[in-house]
Order: C-alpha cells, then structure tokens, then sequence
C-alpha cells in the first residue's frame, strides 16, 4: 500500500486493518477535540467500525475512490489524511485531515498536505484539490490559506454534521498555481 515520507519525523501511512486500533485509540483519546469537525465521528464510534473502516479503504482504494492516510509523528499515528471523492474525468478530489490535541501547532497537518499536493499532482495528475471546512473550524482554514489555497467561497448547508446542516468554506489549489509555488516563489509558514 501507499506511503508517503513528508520529512524526518513525519510519514503517511495507509490506513489498514493492522493500524486501525492504533487510529482508535488517538480518536477516543481525542474525542472532544474531534466530535466537533468531525461528522464521520458520533457517540457510536468503536473499535469494530475502525476497523471495518480500514476494510472500506482497502476496497476503496483498489476502486480508485479515496486514499485513506494515517499521519504518523516520529513513529506514531497522531491523526488522519487522505483524499476522497475523486473525479478521474475533470482530474479532481478532494482532501481532508485531522489531528490529536496535543499535536497543534507543530506543522505536522500543514507538511503532510504540502506533501498529499505534490503527490496528487506530481503523481496522481490531478488538476485540482479541493478543502471544505466549517466556517468555525479556524485551525483547517488557517492550514489551508498558509498553503496558499483559493477562498472560492461558502458552500451553503453542504453538509450535514451531527444531526443538522453546515455551511463549508470552499478552498482550492490549481496544478498551476502549486507549481508556480514550488518553483520557490513561496514557502511553508507555520
């Protein structure tokens, strides 16, 4: 399966069934920092569903549907990366993250997408890498504008989160504009 080495402490892994308990644990250590960006987390998030999540993926990932990653920090996972919903016709996908409270702050999230963008469309030859987050969720935009991602505006009540609709704030990063990026025009800022 698919791993990605961002730099000297950070790797991403594929999400499998051998890793799911790890991923467990860091989810329920890290329940209440999660549960409220998370809408794939609910009170009924257990082992077995980590589990046969990582079944899905596999699955998934043979079909070309997403690439589930696990974020590891000097050797242990500490969050979640990965795409999803591509469109292989229009080169298209969407990214997403998450992270453990006490890993905030460290760059960690910011590195390990820079480095899912290089992949995508280096590798992957997508065009376009597409961010939704909740206009709340102050941290995942932050990422997404230190990187350099295109505020395309608010996706009215585009997901349903925890029992009622949110609004997403859509960002977007164009093949064009990442190389121009990496052409060293532009850095990281943590």
């Amino acid at each position: 399966m698919l791993k990605l080495k961002v730099d000297e402490e950070i790797e991403l892994d594929f999400y499998t069934k051998e890793n799911a308990k790890e991923v467990f644990r860091v989810v329920k250590e890290n329940y209440d920092h999660l549960y409220q960006y998370s809408p794939w987390l609910d009170e009924g998030y257990s082992l077995k569903r980590a589990k046969d999540f990582a079944k899905i993926c596999a699955k998934q990932f043979k079909e070309k549907i997403s690439i589930p990653l696990c974020i590891k920090f000097k050797d242990e996972i500490v969050g979640g990366t990965g795409f999803n919903n591509f469109n292989w016709e229009y080169k298209t996908a969407e990214i997403g993250y998450w992270l453990a409270k006490k890993h905030n702050g460290k760059g960690i999230v910011t590195k390990s997408v820079q480095r899912q963008l290089d992949y995508a469309f280096d590798e992957l030859k997508l065009n376009r890498i597409v961010l939704k987050c909740v206009p709340t969720n102050l941290k995942s935009r932050k990422i997404a504008e230190s990187l350099g991602f295109t505020n395309e505006g608010i996706e009215r009540e585009g997901g349903f989160h925890h029992g009622e609709f949110v609004d997403f704030v859509i960002y977007s990063m164009l093949k064009k504009e990442w190389v121009k990026k990496e052409s060293g025009k532009w850095k990281v800022k943590n």
